[in-house]
């Protein structure tokens, strides 16, 4: 084994919690920190940015929904084009996204809410976008099954997030392992969208092969 791969048995999900909510609290938590800083450190790492930005050219149809949106870099670049929506939990993240959108005179619903529980219909929307968040979900399959609900048969879900690379590369592996270490559950995105007989196609975007983007259908 190369001294540059990463052991194979390192690679470890964490299962769902059986109690999200004491772990989504102190998510929240650190959250409101951060949204203190959120966009300096965008600036300061613009290589962030292009991640989350892979999904502004597949966006497909009209009415577009993102999850946890955080400050609302990607809101500001859609609500230009679509009808926009968005959810967060973080109240701090939904008044920095909404006195963001404020300042540039754009639209877009936002509102509080979790992601194991979306407020709207069955098939409503012709895109949902997930950037950077399901690792810091509780549980990947209550969320994952929300928004392919909320998602019409013809409609996308662009998901953006940090995994293990693929090749197991040491440099890809400590990114991830950061991410965890800060309180993120990774997930298994693949498993879980193979066990749910859902399309998509998966390419790296950044992160020495640790950060994918994934393009899922019904």
């Amino acid at each position: 084994m190369s001294i540059l791969k990463v052991n194979p048995a390192k690679i470890i999900y964490k299962d769902n919690l059986v109690d999200g909510l004491a772990y989504t609290a102190k998510m929240d938590k650190y959250y409101d920190l951060l949204g203190k800083f959120y966009n300096v450190l965008m600036m300061l790492f613009p290589t962030w940015k292009r991640w989350i930005s892979s999904v502004l050219p597949h966006i497909c149809g009209n009415r577009i929904l993102e999850v946890s949106f955080g400050t609302g870099y990607l809101l500001e670049k859609c609500s230009t084009q679509f009808e926009c929506h968005g959810l967060d939990y973080n109240e701090s993240m939904v008044n920095r996204a909404q006195k963001r959108l404020d300042r540039k005179n754009l639209k877009a619903q936002l509102i509080r809410g979790n992601v194991e529980s979306l407020p709207y219909d069955n098939d409503y929307f012709d895109c949902v976008i997930n950037t950077m968040a399901m690792s810091g979900y509780p549980d990947g399959d209550r969320a994952l099954d929300e928004i392919m609900r909320v998602l019409k048969p013809t409609g996308k879900l662009l998901l953006v997030d940090f995994d293990y690379p693929k090749d197991r590369n040491i440099l890809g592996f400590a990114m991830a392992d950061i991410m965890a270490r800060s309180g993120d559950r990774l997930k298994d995105i693949e498993n879980l969208l193979k066990s749910r007989n859902l399309n998509y196609s998966q390419k790296t975007v950044g992160g020495f092969g640790s950060v994918f983007f994934y393009i899922i259908t019904k």
